[in-house]
């Protein structure tokens, strides 16, 4: 009988340590400087790479700010080590006299290497789908609903206008 308690006393410890984060499926934060390394290169590639898919026609005046919640492969511990770059994307258009333009808020994944390329959700019914087709299951959540940080991305593009108070066209 003390064999069969010790058994289940080692199954529920193997329980307990795979259903406390260490189980297949899961993925790790990126660590703080290898995110804020990414994100730096994520809003410098849309605004200089990929303006024309974040906001056609207005490229070529956007500011944009990141926020990395993903990446490939997710035990990456240096930026040359990441693959693809999963973020949340907040850009604006500035036009001339510092009126506001166009403003966009978006989950990309984005490709490194030699030549950058960029998926973004598509509008309308089909963005589930195109969710379901960019992002990792474990990260199509995060995708789906803009998180809270989005409004600091605000604030950062916010802060590097040359008038604090924009008027919106």
């Amino acid at each position: 009988m003390r064999r069969g308690r010790a058994l289940v006393g080692w199954w529920l410890a193997a329980i307990v340590v795979l259903s406390s984060g260490c189980g297949a499926g899961e993925r790790a934060e990126p660590a703080p400087d290898v995110a804020n390394a990414l994100a730096q290169r994520v809003a410098t590639l849309l605004e200089r790479n990929f303006g024309e898919e974040i906001a056609p026609h207005h490229a070529e005046n956007l500011t944009c700010a990141a926020h990395v919640f993903g990446m490939d492969p997710s035990t990456a511990t240096r930026v040359s080590e990441v693959s693809t770059v999963y973020a949340w994307a907040y850009c604006e258009d500035r036009l001339p006299g510092g009126v506001l333009g166009d403003q966009v808020s978006v989950p990309a994944a984005i490709h490194l290497g030699s030549r950058p390329s960029i998926k973004l959700p598509q509008d309308g019914e089909t963005y589930p789908a195109s969710i379901a087709e960019i992002f990792p299951r474990e990260l199509r959540q995060i995708a789906t609903d803009p998180p809270p940080y989005v409004q600091d991305l605000v604030r950062q593009v916010a802060a590097t206008r040359a008038s604090p108070n924009p008027e919106h066209t």
